[in-house]
Formats: C-alpha cells, sequence, structure tokens
C-alpha cells in the first residue's frame, strides 16, 4: 500500500536532484536525508514509527474524539504509515 504513495515521491526527489536543481542549501538537505535513509537500520525506523505514530498520534486522536483505545493500539493501518 505504502508503495503506491512512496515511489512518485521517490521518483520526483531523484529527478529534482538530478535535472533541476538551483538552491545547493536544499540539496545538501535532501542529501543528508538520503545518507540518514541509508544509514540507519530499518529496524530503529520501525521502532520510531511505532512509537510516533501508534503511540502519540493514536492516542491523541483517542483523546480527540474521546474514545476508548480505538487508535492507539497496533493496526495494519498504523503499519502501514511506517513500512
Amino acid at each position: 500500500m505504502m508503495l503506491v504513495f512512496v515511489v512518485p515521491f521517490g521518483v520526483m526527489t531523484a529527478l529534482y536532484l538530478s535535472e533541476y536543481s538551483l538552491n545547493k542549501k536544499f540539496d545538501k538537505f535532501f542529501i543528508f536525508l538520503l545518507y540518514n535513509l541509508s544509514g540507519v537500520p530499518s529496524v530503529v525506523f520501525g521502532i520510531f514509527g511505532l512509537g510516533f505514530f501508534v503511540l502519540n498520534m493514536g492516542s491523541s486522536l483517542d483523546n480527540f474524539f474521546n474514545t476508548t483505545l480505538v487508535f492507539g493500539k497496533p493496526s495494519m493501518l498504523w503499519g502501514h504509515f511506517f513500512f
């Protein structure tokens, strides 16, 4: 499911960096993000995603809608956001 959303952004970023980039500071920021992505193990990103999406965003949505633990528990929907 995430490939549908991620692949177009990756292709657009690659095209931008190789063909259209003029602002060097902005390019250095993208290259920093790419090096960070390639240097950090995927397990670390997965743990961060679990903590951020499920525990922080999910519990905030539960408090916003005044529900008992609906969004704050792990599900396939939250799994798609960080994998």
